[in-house]
């Protein structure tokens, strides 16, 4: 963010607006509520993706990563009060 601020103050250019810009929309709350759900989402894909590209991995357990995802990411439809707690709490916490 102090970057973006920087670029803003330093630079009169379409790139200083275009950073005001994109600042702007950082501070926003649905912009921080789809980035802590896409953190979360990415979180548990990122960890599957680390251990489906080992070289010692086995079709079956390969297969069973993969079916313990599906239900991670479909369980996530039942948690958005939670989530929603969260980025509300996170919004006041940091003022966004």
């Amino acid at each position: 963010m102090t970057f973006l601020e920087e670029v803003n103050t330093e630079d009169k250019s379409d790139a200083g607006a275009k950073a005001a810009g994109f600042a702007s929309q950082m501070y926003k709350f649905q912009t921080y509520f789809h980035l802590l759900s896409l953190k979360k989402v990415f979180a548990d894909i990122g960890t599957v993706n680390q251990a489906t590209q080992s070289s010692t991995l086995h079709l079956q357990q390969g297969n069973t990563l993969l079916r313990d995802l599906k239900e991670l990411l479909q369980s996530f439809r039942g948690q958005f009060a939670q989530v929603w707690k969260e980025a509300t709490d996170d919004a006041k916490k940091f003022d966004v």
